[in-house]
């Protein structure tokens, strides 16, 4: 099983919430596309805010457990 450290932690859910924002995006540029059906676009726009709500929500999930490190690790001074 993987192991990582807790800054290399932050990097990987930070890139992955990044992924889902983008996601995100692309799925709202496709609600406003003219070929899709109304009942096409509803489906896209709540997967779309499910995206959305998952980046942000990790994104938090991230800033908390640096901020955390952080307080538990201070810089050393040489």
């Amino acid at each position: 099983m993987l192991s990582f450290s807790t800054p290399t932690q932050v990097v990987i859910e930070t890139t992955a919430s990044g992924f889902l924002l983008f996601c995100a995006a692309y799925l709202f540029k496709g609600v406003h596309d003219s070929s899709q059906t109304q009942t096409g676009s509803y489906i896209l726009l709540f997967f779309a805010l499910v995206f959305a709500l998952g980046s942000v929500l990790g994104f938090f999930k991230c800033a908390r457990k640096y901020q955390t490190y952080r307080k538990s690790h201070p810089k050393r001074r040489s």
